[in-house]
C-alpha cells in the first residue's frame, strides 16, 4: 500500500509539473516509476512524524513582524485623502486649493489638487512664488489654447513638474510631482 502511495504522489506532481510549466516539451509515457527513498515512504505513510522540509514555506510560516522596523518602514509614507501631507512644503500649496488626494515616501511623491482658479492664474502664481522660494524654473510649456500647462523647476537636487488642467467638474486640476532627492 505504501509503494502504491508513494508511486501514486509521485506521478500526481509530475503531472502537476507538466501542467503548470505547460506542455512544450516532448510528451513521453512512463513505464516505471522509480521507488521513493525510505525517508520519503515513511513520510507518505505518516505525514504528522515527517519532519518539516526547510525552506521559505517553513520559514514564512514562522516569520513574525518585528513592530520597530514596520514603524521604520512606514515612518516616511504619507498617504492622505482631502488633506495635505504634513511634509508637503507650505510655499507649493496653491492659496484655496483643495487637496484631493497625495502620496509622498520621504517628502517625494505626487499632490493632487483643485482649484476654482483659471489654469493661467495658477501657472502664474507658481512662476513668481517658486524662484522666490530658490528655485529655478527650467522650463514652462503651455498649450495653444491656454486649457492646459506644466512647469518644471529644480533647487539643488530637488526638482518639481507641476501640471495644471481643467478638472473634470469644472475648475483647475494641479498635479505636483516633487523628488527631494537631496
Amino acid at each position: 500500500m505504501t509503494k502504491v502511495c508513494s508511486n501514486a504522489l509521485v506521478t500526481l506532481l509530475v503531472a502537476l509539473a507538466f501542467g503548470c510549466w505547460g506542455g512544450d516539451e516532448k510528451k513521453t509515457s512512463a513505464t516505471t516509476t522509480p521507488a521513493a527513498p525510505a525517508s520519503a515512504r515513511a513520510a507518505a505513510a505518516n505525514p504528522a512524524a515527517a519532519p518539516a522540509p526547510p525552506g521559505p514555506a517553513n520559514q514564512a510560516q514562522h516569520r513574525t513582524v518585528d513592530p520597530e522596523k514596520l514603524k521604520e518602514r512606514q515612518a516616511g509614507v504619507e498617504v492622505k485623502q482631502g488633506q495635505f501631507p504634513a511634509s508637503f512644503p507650505e510655499y507649493l500649496r496653491y492659496p484655496d486649493a483643495q487637496p484631493k488626494t497625495s502620496m509622498l515616501v520621504n517628502g517625494s511623491g505626487l499632490v493632487m489638487l483643485t482649484s476654482d482658479k483659471p489654469i493661467a492664474d495658477v501657472l502664474s502664481h507658481y512662476r513668481e512664488q517658486l524662484p522666490s522660494e530658490g528655485w529655478i524654473v527650467d522650463s514652462v510649456k503651455e498649450s495653444k489654447d491656454g486649457g492646459r500647462a506644466s512647469l518644471r523647476a529644480h533647487k539643488q537636487s530637488e526638482n518639481t513638474t507641476i501640471s495644471i488642467s481643467p478638472g473634470q467638474g469644472g475648475g483647475t486640476d494641479i498635479a505636483i510631482a516633487l523628488n527631494l532627492a537631496g
